[in-house]
């Protein structure tokens, strides 16, 4: 009110009362040390020199404030990430209506560290008494969710425009999940075993491009609108939407709906026709410099994807025995067993993979052995959607399964699980461990003596 009722006196024809009643909302004033006599140089034509070492003294000035200033706001940017974090893990199991019963918590040795969204090492996270989770509970449609912009991890792609999102673990409870289709864009259909038809052009490409930017990573979403069975809404990473990402790339595009309501104006405000309308300009730009699906032919992995392996096992394992090969980790049956995409020179083949020389509880429904829902957890957490090499030593006697090893760059997925009591040592392809199962049993036996998980309720045999 001082400058606008013109209280304070302007000086030398200038108003400088901006200089007293400015809002300290982000601003800083940061004044070097002027000598009096330097003054009227200000209303003057300085001389470069001069200016030159008002600069110089000005950046010595501003140093120690901006160091200051980039510690209280790293400061505040943790708090709000904590606070954020807890929030959007109310809200999250809120809006699937999919709360767990909080059992008594069980003490297993292990630490109890925090969930990651990215490997960061192999180390135990939580345990919590087994039971069957929440699995394919229908989602209400959800009002209002626009505006509430919540967090989780990518569990994983399942296309190139439709991602499966995890909540925070919450205590004893298993997180809670969802599928969500991110908002007027497509793309092309990835084929399923059941179908029986290959996948589009370009759709295990699109979905490539999806998984490796997003899989294990923390994002925010929001669910904009909802039909009986989907979700559709935006996510974002690291500040960038994630769909204007891969429309730009040319791995999506424009859904003939989203195109439809904009020629027809029949969107719900201005602020959605912006963004269909630079979606479409991002679809077009990325045809005209011919990314992604618009690329011309050879450039983009045509490899199709063979969902059923019907060859020769023993024959595969001659082929490929002693070698490491690239592989994507699709599904965790439990633990110790995976679905893979091993990426070979002519196509990219699915095969189930059994880790050689441990066993996992198993997750086979009505019959899932303690511990069982928690181990599957923690290799998907780990290994789910994400890049390994493996070694196939031999062919197992299900058709279609194989024994071997592998190797992620942030450790061995098998001593970890043998190690936090998940997993214990299998004799029957112990053979098959690369160097020999010592170092196995070694780990079993620390884990055993230790009490953890599995071997929780052991008691050591009585000596005579």
């Amino acid at each position: 009110w001082m400058r606008d009722t013109r209280v304070l006196p302007w000086v030398a024809g200038q108003d400088w009362s901006c200089v007293w009643t400015q809002r300290f909302h982000g601003d800083v004033t940061v004044l070097p040390r002027t000598r009096v006599s330097e003054l009227p140089k200000l209303l003057s034509d300085p001389a470069k020199p001069w200016l030159a070492r008002c600069f110089d003294d000005g950046a010595r000035a501003v140093r120690p404030w901006v160091a200051g200033l980039q510690t209280r706001r790293a400061v505040e940017d943790a708090v709000a990430h904590v606070l954020a974090d807890a929030r959007a893990a109310d809200a999250f199991a809120q809006a699937l209506h999919c709360a767990v019963p909080d059992p008594p918590r069980v003490d297993s040795g292990v630490d109890h560290a925090d969930d990651h969204d990215e490997l960061d090492g192999w180390s135990p996270q939580r345990t919590w008494p087994n039971h069957r989770h929440c699995q394919n509970r229908k989602i209400p449609p959800m009002t209002n969710s626009s505006t509430q912009m919540q967090t989780a991890v990518v569990k994983l792609a399942l296309s190139g425009d439709t991602l499966v999102l995890r909540g925070a673990l919450r205590g004893n409870q298993a997180p809670a999940e969802r599928t969500l289709t991110l908002s007027h864009i497509t793309a092309p259909r990835l084929a399923s075993a059941k179908r029986g038809e290959p996948d589009a052009p370009g759709a295990y490409a699109s979905r490539e491009f999806l998984r490796r930017r997003v899989a294990g990573k923390r994002v925010h979403f929001a669910v904009r609108h909802a039909t009986a069975n989907r979700e559709f809404g935006l996510v974002e990473l690291d500040g960038v939407d994630v769909a204007m990402l891969l429309v730009r790339e040319g791995w999506a595009q424009l859904s003939t709906h989203a195109r439809a309501r904009l020629d027809r104006g029949a969107l719900r405000d201005a602020d959605e026709e912006a963004e269909v309308r630079a979606l479409a300009d991002a679809e077009q730009l990325a045809r005209d410099g011919r990314r992604g699906l618009w690329a011309p032919p050879g450039a983009v992995d045509a490899r199709p994807r063979v969902l059923v392996f019907d060859g020769d096992a023993a024959a595969f394992v001659r082929a490929h025995a002693g070698r490491e090969l690239k592989a994507t980790v699709e599904h965790v049956r439990d633990a110790a067993t995976l679905r893979l995409a091993v990426h070979l020179p002519t196509c990219h083949q699915t095969l189930t993979l059994q880790m050689a020389g441990v066993r996992a509880p198993s997750t086979q429904p009505g019959a899932s052995e303690p511990f069982a829902d928690e181990a599957r957890f923690q290799a998907e957490a780990k290994l789910l959607h994400h890049d390994v090499h493996v070694t196939i030593a031999a062919a197992a006697a299900t058709s279609g399964v194989f024994v071997g090893s592998v190797r992620h760059p942030a450790g061995n997925i098998a001593e970890w699980l043998v190690s936090a009591g998940y997993a214990r040592v299998n004799d029957a392809t112990a053979v098959h461990v690369p160097g020999g199962p010592q170092r196995l049993r070694d780990l079993e036996r620390d884990a055993r003596d230790r009490r953890v998980n599995i071997w929780r309720d052991h008691v050591a045999p009585q000596k005579p």
